[in-house]
């Protein structure tokens, strides 16, 4: 008895019912099918006798499943399905993805219907077809590929479907009724759509022209929101206008739009696409002939990755590419660079940002990842990058001295950006490159495990690597305004934040500015004291050798036949007053380990060195810590 036969004799037998047995006739063996839980599978037998069909799914060979409950869960899937090829001719796809991008797009957008998303696309070719590094090119070439031929529904984000349109609507565009478009957001929609379609658009003056003047009209109208927008609106009416052969309106001239706009157009910068953010430089340019230069690079503190490109992209064209370096080297001097430029010198630090690959760019580096973490909004890329790159650090000391190694290796030690295990992983490709750093890491974790049994004799030598020298004074003084910043300053912060974003608009939300602007300083006070706090030994300065100078030795030096006294105390005991110097400053250095009789050159205020013969040494006798 063949299986169609078995098939009737559960029917007759009322075993099974007839609506199951049609639906099973679609499920014979080899066929391809899909159900809600298990997804795509394929059967591969009927089982009659004990009343199943057996499909090895995806990960799930030889299910068995009995026959009413597999007719009423699985659906059938024709063999072109792009599932089917993958289980079937894997090879053949991988090929045919590489060759040919519009088949393997149509079969997906015919295979996945209304759930034929970019997401779902990714999920179904990556990394089985494409693998995830090529993705994002090969995805890039295959909507140029769709947009090329015409006749498709290309969504703008990931999660709308792509569709195939009739052939008759290829050459044929239509930006409809311009009757109900109200609105600068509804208007910008219909600019990118017209713009997006623009070569299978006929009649393109008489197409455009109504566009372009609805969208003046717009623009003469000052907007009270939706600021970037008005500049998005502006630039895509101008490329419209370029397209048509028409010229815009003076009046609502993109120039005289940044003008207007002039606080929203970093936003619009860091939204638009690159030839867009073009345009709109060259606006700025226009707008201000003597300060463009300026005027653009302020952009940098905010900027993303991609529009620092498109930045430094404009200062070559316009043959001020010193310029722009120039202002790189300020971000990093500063450490005003937000941590997207800081991705996008690291990513092109082989290239174009290669001047700018010394140590000193660990302090921005740091910097930034500081204001990551501290953030309204945190982010771990710019951290992430540092722990994937594994040349990064290396690279940044690549033919500097040991002495700058060592400024980087200490750095990265008293840092507090990064959890011990991964501070261990980058420490070690430091010391892989530079075996001379091992003693310094190593002296460093010995002094951690030491902690408050540290001896009062390395107080005599300041030059510890890392440690800070401090009173217990001071010392309790930081902790005391850390602990200030923690549990009051920075809690009250976030409170006037959250009043402050209640307000409205937080493009004229100047209370919500002020208060964005505190947070800046409070996390960056924070991040000093906790980073300075990691490295601190306090001390009552008793037990001190007066034989040389160090610290907590009170001095007297002559200068010419006139006599001065002074304290050299710890870091953070500075007081002209008093006549106290901090260990740290370029007078206490230069006299450091001199004995009574020396005759030392010292510095002054201006710069310039004096002679001066040390008189006495004696100690300073301080209150014990209690």
């Amino acid at each position: 008895m063949n299986p169609m036969e078995e098939l009737k004799e559960l029917v007759d037998t009322e075993r099974l019912s007839e609506n199951a047995a049609q639906k099973l006739k679609t499920l014979t063996p080899q066929t391809f099918c899909a159900h809600k839980s298990w997804g795509f599978g394929q059967v591969k037998a009927w089982d009659i006798k004990n009343e199943q069909i057996i499909i090895d799914f995806v990960g799930k060979k030889g299910h068995a499943l009995q026959l009413e409950f597999a007719a009423d869960s699985l659906t059938p899937v024709p063999d072109d399905h792009i599932q089917a090829k993958k289980m079937t001719d894997l090879n053949g796809l991988k090929k045919e993805a590489a060759e040919d991008h519009k088949s393997i797009m149509i079969c997906m957008i015919q295979s996945l219907g209304n759930q034929a998303t970019g997401e779902n696309m990714e999920r179904m070719l990556c990394p089985d077809v494409v693998s995830k590094d090529a993705w994002k090119k090969w995805w890039d070439a295959a909507r140029k590929a769709l947009k090329k031929e015409g006749n498709f529904e290309i969504p703008t984000n990931k999660k709308s479907p792509f569709k195939i349109l009739p052939k008759n609507t290829k050459d044929e565009f239509s930006v409809g009724d311009l009757s109900e478009i109200k609105g600068v957001v509804s208007l910008l929609k219909v600019a990118e759509n017209l713009l997006e379609n623009i070569d299978k658009v006929k009649n393109k003056s008489e197409e455009i022209k109504p566009v372009i003047e609805q969208v003046e009209t717009a623009l003469r109208r000052p907007a009270l929101s939706y600021k970037k927008e008005v500049l998005k609106l502006a630039i895509a009416r101008d490329e419209l206008a370029e397209k048509a052969g028409l010229t815009p309106s003076e009046d609502t001239s993109t120039v005289k739009l940044v003008v207007r706009y002039d606080e929203d157009v970093g936003q619009a910068l860091t939204e638009m696409p690159a030839s867009d953010a073009t345009r709109l430089l060259f606006a700025i340019k226009e707008a201000e002939p003597q300060t463009w230069g300026s005027a653009i690079l302020r952009f940098l503190s905010t900027a993303n990755a991609r529009l620092a490109g498109v930045i430094g992209n404009f200062f070559e064209s316009q043959k001020q590419a010193e310029m722009f370096r120039d202002a790189l080297k300020r971000g990093v001097r500063e450490q005003s660079l937000s941590s997207d430029v800081m991705i996008w010198i690291f990513k092109n630090r082989k290239d174009e940002t290669q001047f700018l690959v010394e140590p000193r760019l660990f302090n921005a580096l740091i910097s930034a990842i500081e204001r990551d973490q501290m953030g309204d909004r945190k982010s771990a890329r710019l951290r992430d990058l540092v722990l994937s790159d594994k040349t990064l650090l290396t690279d940044l000391v690549e033919g500097a001295d040991l002495d700058a190694v060592r400024d980087l290796t200490r750095g990265l030690m008293l840092t507090a950006v990064f959890d011990e295990m991964d501070q261990r992983s980058l420490l070690a490709r430091i010391i892989k490159k530079y075996p001379e750093m091992q003693t310094l890491v190593s002296a460093s974790s010995d002094r951690s495990r030491s902690g408050a049994d540290a001896k009062q004799d390395e107080v005599s030598d300041p030059s510890s690597e890392g440690t800070l020298i401090v009173s217990w004074e001071s010392l309790e003084k930081r902790n005391a305004e850390l602990d200030d910043l923690i549990s009051k300053k920075i809690p009250a912060n976030t409170q006037e934040i959250a009043t402050a974003r209640s307000y409205g608009d937080l493009r004229e939300n100047a209370e919500f500015k002020f208060a964005k602007e505190q947070q800046t300083v409070l996390a960056r006070r924070r991040a000093e004291l906790e980073r300075d706090l990691m490295r601190t030994q306090g001390t009552d300065f008793s037990s001190v050798d007066t034989t040389q100078i160090g610290v907590g030795c009170h001095v007297t030096i002559d200068c010419s036949g006139r006599e001065e006294t002074f304290v050299i105390l710890g870091a953070w005991d500075t007081d002209p007053d008093k006549k106290i110097i901090s260990y740290l400053t370029p007078m206490a250095k230069a006299l450091q380990n001199k004995r009574v009789g020396d005759s030392v050159s010292i510095p002054d205020e201006s710069g310039n060195t004096r002679k001066v013969v040390i008189k006495s040494i004696s100690a300073h006798n301080s209150q014990p810590k209690k």
